[in-house]
């Protein structure tokens, strides 16, 4: 059986704790930093930062994922809220699986789009040569 993975503890620059209380810790997540410990990823992790910056968290679900309630990919920065109460994790779970959770993104854009503003709707999957990508695929979910 393959070694399971850690969250290593680790300091990560540029990892800012926006808000914390008893339940949740809201971070400011660089790109080049995963969620979480998974297989095939060697580099730092939110939950390792969050343990080397003295958190503690006390959630049920994959011991590698305790607290996670939702990710940004390894290349995208943003807020990111991590449960540290199992009361916390229940409510935040649910929150983003029901998507009542308001997001927004914003994305760098490189030339001059027409028009300068709009939505894309078009639906999103798993890429068929990468599956750890996402890319606009037939049958994907709506992204709108």
């Amino acid at each position: 059986a393959p070694a399971p993975v850690e969250n290593i503890p680790v300091d990560i620059e540029g990892m800012t704790v926006l808000y914390s209380d008893d339940d949740l810790v809201a971070v400011d997540k660089p790109p080049g930093v995963a969620a979480h410990a998974t297989v095939g990823w060697h580099g730092p992790t939110v939950l390792g930062g969050l343990a080397a910056a003295g958190f503690r968290i006390s959630t049920s679900g994959i011991h590698e994922r305790q607290g996670i309630v939702h990710r940004l990919d390894v290349g995208t920065s943003g807020v990111m809220v991590v449960a540290l109460s199992e009361r916390a994790y229940t409510v935040l779970k649910r929150a983003f699986k029901e998507r009542t959770v308001e997001k927004r993104y914003h994305a760098l854009v490189q030339g001059h789009p027409d028009p300068s503003s709009g939505t894309i709707d078009a639906p999103i999957g798993r890429h068929r040569g990468n599956d750890w990508k996402f890319a606009v695929v037939e049958g994907g979910r709506a992204s709108v």
